[in-house]
């Protein structure tokens, strides 16, 4: 269940009939304060929402301001915060009567919550559009909120891309699709470039990283090719039964590793858990910008690792926050103060 805390307020930041809002709330067990942030202006009107001080996600301020609003969501802080438009004193939607003077809370019902998610949910791509998939920021923010201890992140420098190699021997081992259009002896190691799955594969890989961003996506995608050359030279030497069994003692030494750090040290699990295309796709990047940045003070640009620190920590409270549930939503307020 959502509690929702319906309130009113008016155009004016400072209306009289309203301080009673500076009080206590208790979500759950925890007392918090009450109070006025002004997130917005519209129309000459400032409108304020509700907000916990101590940032309980499970509450969601609704309020109404003079004037229709159009039904909206935006994020402030780590909340999401709901407007609904007033129409003759009523909150659109059913949920709540806005009354000068009062304040109450009210429990959504399973079918108004599934309507919500629903909406929230609706149209979501499984990675996003094609501008979020190629927003760096974006991309390593995502990654980054799963791996914000440094311990983590050490242990995901040292794995991730083993894991990556390993896998990629595995995928060497499928037959060539078209033979290499050029004759024999061009090219130096020309012998392991087999344009299979493991080519089709690596390629993907190295072609994002590349868009992503231009420095350390060429250094990633020369690492993703020499796998595809490294990987068809083991296949040439190793019998599959050799490979098999290396391949599965790597990888589940790898993942035991990761899971590791982030149940004791990160405390959440894997990014994998919540968008698997998405993990697999970003962490070898990842894991390489991070390096760059942290042992060599490497930078896209400047003020990329400013900017994805702080989204880092928006997703990071983000995440803190939905994972607190109040459950006792009894306003510790007196009417009409």
């Amino acid at each position: 269940m959502t509690t929702v805390v319906h309130s009113c307020f008016a155009t004016s930041f400072n209306c009289q009939q309203y301080r009673y809002h500076y009080g206590a709330f208790r979500p759950g067990r925890a007392n918090s304060r009450l109070f006025w942030r002004e997130i917005e202006s519209a129309r000459g009107a400032a409108a304020a929402s509700l907000f916990l001080e101590d940032r309980f996600p499970s509450v969601i301020a609704i309020s109404s301001g003079r004037g229709l609003w159009r039904r909206r969501k935006i994020e402030v802080g780590s909340i999401r915060v709901n407007w609904l438009k007033k129409v003759e004193g009523e909150f659109e939607g059913g949920v709540g009567v806005a009354r000068a003077g009062k304040e109450r809370t009210e429990v959504l019902t399973e079918e108004e919550e599934e309507e919500n998610k629903a909406e929230e949910t609706k149209g979501a791509p499984l990675i996003g559009s094609m501008a979020d998939i190629l927003n760096l920021e974006k991309q390593f923010a995502f990654y980054g909120a799963y791996h914000s201890h440094k311990l983590n992140v050490l242990i995901h420098m040292i794995f991730v891309w083993p894991i990556f190699f390993t896998n990629a021997i595995l995928w060497a081992y499928t037959p060539a699709i078209i033979p290499l259009p050029l004759p024999a002896g061009t090219l130096p190691l020309q012998q392991y470039m087999v344009l299979n799955v493991n080519f089709i594969i690596t390629a993907i890989f190295a072609l994002y990283y590349t868009a992503l961003e231009r420095k350390a996506g060429s250094l990633a995608a020369a690492l993703c090719l020499s796998s595809w050359i490294g990987t068809q030279a083991i296949a040439q030497v190793w019998p599959w039964s050799t490979a098999w069994k290396f391949v599965l003692i790597a990888q589940i030494t790898c993942w035991t590793f990761q899971f590791l750090g982030h149940g004791v040290f990160e405390g959440r699990a894997p990014a994998l858990l919540d968008n698997l295309p998405q993990a697999f796709l970003m962490a070898p990047f990842f894991v390489l910008l991070e390096f760059l940045q942290s042992f060599l003070g490497y930078e896209p640009y400047p003020g990329f690792k400013e900017s994805v620190e702080k989204k880092t920590e928006e997703n990071i409270a983000s995440w803190r926050a939905s994972k607190v549930a109040p459950s006792d939503t009894t306003p510790l307020l007196e009417e009409g103060v």
